[in-house]
């Protein structure tokens, strides 16, 4: 753990705004001794139809590398949009799962298609439960 009194001295405030989903933060963290990671997630990635109703649409989601279930996906967001299924030949590779996601949502005009993996999971080290509990008491002493 690098020695500090504040989580705040390891933490660059700049990369936290712009990081996506704090992941940076959090490997930060983890790097300097804050956090445990107990589970790397973004290892099954699927692409999920967030409009799917079941009485209506066969498939809910494809699995990233599953080129006919993303396929299946764009041609259902087709139909229920009443939009050709001819934009795919607008995108530079069609098996590309962003590329094609990108697509769709831009003709449809919202997201229906989004990514989404299992996230990673953290929990603090017991150094940084002591640091927390005592951060949390100095602010409560201060606030009295």
């Amino acid at each position: 753990m690098k020695d500090s009194s504040a989580i705040e001295d390891v933490v660059d405030k700049d990369r936290v705004l712009t990081s996506l989903k704090y992941t940076r933060l959090l490997n930060a963290l983890e790097e300097h001794g804050y956090l445990i990671k107990e589970f790397q997630g973004g290892t099954n990635p699927v692409i999920l139809d967030v409009e799917y109703d079941s009485d209506r649409d066969t498939r809910n989601a494809a699995p990233w590398g599953d080129d006919s279930a993303l396929h299946t996906l764009v041609d259902q967001v087709c139909d229920r949009e009443g939009i050709t299924r001819d934009l795919l030949d607008e995108v530079d590779n069609e098996y590309d799962f962003n590329e094609v996601k990108d697509k769709v949502n831009s003709e449809v005009g919202r997201f229906v298609l989004r990514p989404y993996a299992d996230p990673s999971k953290y929990r603090f080290t017991k150094e940084t439960y002591s640091l927390v509990r005592a951060k949390a008491e100095k602010k409560a002493d201060s606030d009295e």
